[in-house]
């Protein structure tokens, strides 16, 4: 069975980002902003704000004390969108008229199923290398890897980082010395297919979320927030000329899905199917410092 020639190419890119939020992983739990303008933006360089924080002062009633004035602190992060995570597919007119059924599933899924995983990839690398201000020793005697994961939420407490969006990053290695300790519900039993799809492993010691990822080494473990980096994802304008295309955004993420006719090396007829996001990354710092008993101030 053929593909119907009528292509909604809205229908098409709306399954695309449908696909792309759905079964993104680890970039689906960072800081995404959903509406920085990149146009007319030297060298493609924004500064995104992340939600502003304050320290409260206090002051006795009736001491007629003087009323202090407080600064809001927005953590100023610079994203420049540099990469572009695209998959061309080209279709002839055997491949439309014979195998073919859907584009929506035989030609934009598995596509979108790459740009999941280069953007998993991606943020996977980033997170390795980012510097951080405070490390755990994991613990690798029997009990310790749950005792390693308690220590670090406490860490993030001492830090001040908010109790909710906390999540945890381990490697293989690490996920098997807490699975072998039964203190990581299985994700076949959770419930929920999401967590099977993202690598997700559940929630424990105080973290939303402990995931695993092929993209990282083994042995890796990081326990971070939400806010501790910036992901911007744009896509590309549809060029006039082509035969359809749209762009759709959705969860701070974005997507271009069109089609455009062209030829061969043997002149013959050649369909190609583009899918493109373009997207940045970059670490959040915050305004302040560890003092000598490991708290952030």
């Amino acid at each position: 069975m053929s593909y119907s020639p009528v292509v909604d190419e809205v229908a098409v890119a709306s399954a695309a980002i449908g696909l792309l939020t759905r079964d993104v992983g680890l970039a689906g739990t960072i800081w995404r902003d959903p509406v920085t303008d990149f146009a007319r933006k030297k060298n493609e360089t924004v500064s995104v704000y992340l939600p502003a924080y304050a320290v409260a002062n206090k002051r006795s009633l009736r001491a007629n004390a003087t009323r202090v004035r407080t600064a809001l602190k927005e953590r100023k992060v610079d994203v420049v969108l540099e990469n572009d995570l695209q998959v061309d597919v080209p279709l002839t007119d055997e491949n439309q008229t014979l195998d073919t059924r859907s584009i929506v599933t035989d030609v934009s899924a598995p596509s979108i199923g790459a740009i999941v995983r280069a953007y998993d990839e991606e943020v996977a690398d980033v997170m390795q290398s980012t510097d951080t201000e405070s490390a755990i020793d994991w613990d690798e005697s029997d009990g310790g890897a749950y005792a390693t994961l308690v220590d670090a939420d406490l860490a993030l407490t001492d830090h001040q980082v908010p109790a909710t969006g906390r999540h945890l990053l381990v490697g293989t290695n690490r996920v098997r010395q807490l699975r072998n300790e039964n203190l990581l519900v299985a994700a076949n039993t959770s419930g929920s297919t999401q967590a099977l799809r993202n690598g997700d492993l559940g929630a424990v010691a105080g973290f939303e979320r402990v995931m695993t990822s092929p993209f990282i080494d083994p042995d890796f473990a990081i326990a971070y927030h939400t806010t501790a980096w910036a992901l911007c994802s744009r896509a590309p304008v549809v060029p006039d000329g082509v035969a359809w295309g749209n762009v759709q955004s959705s969860n701070g993420f974005a997507i271009r899905v069109m089609q455009h006719l062209t030829q061969d090396d043997q002149k013959d007829l050649l369909n190609i199917v583009f899918h493109d996001s373009w997207f940045g990354i970059s670490p959040v710092t915050d305004d302040g410092a560890i003092n000598e008993n490991g708290v952030f101030i």
